[in-house]
């Protein structure tokens, strides 16, 4: 199907239409700058989806795990044994206890629900936006001297500044004279997190896990194990390996599991948002079909004198075949330059968008991102781009088939 240089030559020769043939080349650049829009847009927006799945993912990693050990309906009582079991799979880079209860926070006459959680210092150092949030003191102080840590908006919300007092009562009962009381426990405030994720900054406190499993009469028992993964995409893999190591009654969840509906949620929207984007594409391709349409009604005597000196049906066909093709590749190839260097350089082009207008496309308080993420991933590049390709070459095929149809003699005797 490789043109010859004579097919090419001529193929070359038809593409340069003269200036009475200037609807012709209109059609055509029409259909290269569309194409060139739709794989352009098809790299943008995917590469910015993908920046805003990462930048979540990230967050909320940095925060929980990308897996969990726990016993449906108890407590792990022997945690030290599944920890070292599960560190055995090779994709497990750590594997830390954490107990997890509710409880009242009192201050200052204020009081609010939130969720306690204990975990170690060294798991602390494994949830590394949760980890640099905190300043060097801060992480000292939560590892040697013990306290509470607790989110930005919740210490926001309720006044609260390090050294503060907190009065911390969970609903696990103390046995008295008088019946059972909450226990409670008074804690300074060592620092303050920041995850940008409102559920977690709003409605969380972190304790040190020995200090939170006395608060909750838990003794050595924890709720779960966190596992921190080499590649958090292989979290299923992971799980299904560690069914075989640990016994039947431990579960074993992961990531997508504990957030299923966010990420059921973002996979469907840029599936739909490809298929949509997509659309573009096609509706270049039939700004190709109606291009070379009329270039094949316009070069029908051409076509007919090439017949006539010899030239074979497919030998034509592959003349308006390149031609066809030359422009959906080449509004492939500028269109995937253009979308990843937008998509590179995203950030420069917002910063530069909002100084000339005095806007500000992406507001820190609304959004809570500095400038539009942007990930650009190679494989759908490559997809993006085949699917140019086909749907160009498919575009032209129809033409180029009703050109190689055409009889010399029909024609001829027609003009």
């Amino acid at each position: 199907m490789i043109p010859s240089s004579t097919e090419r030559f001529v193929a070359w020769r038809y593409l340069r239409a003269p200036r009475n043939e200037g609807i012709i080349t209109l059609t055509s650049v029409f259909a290269l700058v569309g194409i060139a829009l739709g794989v352009a847009t098809l790299i943008v927006v995917t590469s910015v989806m993908n920046g805003f799945r990462e930048e979540l993912f990230e967050r909320m990693l940095g925060f929980t795990a990308e897996a969990s050990i726990t016993l449906p309906g108890a407590r792990i009582d022997d945690p030290e044994e599944w920890r070292a079991r599960a560190q055995e799979d090779s994709q497990v880079r750590s594997a830390t206890s954490l107990v997890e209860g509710q409880a009242l926070l009192s201050v200052r006459g204020s009081s609010t629900g939130v969720l306690l959680r204990g975990l170690s210092p060294e798991s602390l150092r494994h949830k590394p936006r949760l980890f640099h949030s905190l300043s060097g003191e801060e992480r000292t102080a939560f590892a040697e001297k013990g306290g509470a840590l607790v989110g930005e908006q919740l210490a926001f919300r309720l006044g609260l500044e390090q050294g503060d007092s907190l009065v911390v009562l969970v609903p696990q009962g103390v046995p008295t004279a008088f019946g059972s009381l909450p226990n409670e426990a008074t804690l300074p405030l060592v620092g303050v997190f920041k995850t940008e994720i409102y559920e977690y900054d709003s409605g969380f406190v972190l304790l040190p896990l020995v200090q939170a499993q006395s608060l909750l009469g838990y003794g050595r028992s924890v709720d779960s194990i966190e596992l921190r993964l080499e590649d958090p995409e292989q979290a299923s893999s992971v799980q299904q390996r560690l069914h075989n190591l640990l016994p039947k009654e431990l579960a074993v969840r992961t990531w997508q599991e504990q957030h299923s509906s966010l990420h059921e949620a973002l996979i469907v929207e840029r599936n739909v948002m490809f298929l949509i984007l997509t659309l573009i594409v096609l509706i270049a391709a039939f700004n190709i079909v109606s291009g070379q349409v009329m270039l094949v009604q316009d070069k029908r005597q051409g076509i007919a004198v090439l017949r006539s000196l010899g030239m074979s049906p497919n030998a034509v066909l592959r003349i308006f075949l390149a031609i066809g093709c030359s422009i959906g590749v080449a509004g492939t190839l500028i269109g995937a330059l253009s979308g990843v260097a937008f998509a590179d350089n995203i950030a420069t082009i917002e910063r530069l968008i909002e100084r000339v207008f005095g806007v500000k496309l992406f507001p820190f308080d609304v959004y809570s991102l500095p400038s539009l993420p942007s990930r650009i991933d190679s494989v759908q590049v490559s997809i993006i781009i085949g699917l140019a390709l086909v749907v160009s070459f498919v575009s032209a095929l129809y033409p180029a088939r009703r050109a190689a149809k055409l009889s010399p003699i029909d024609i001829l005797r027609s003009s």
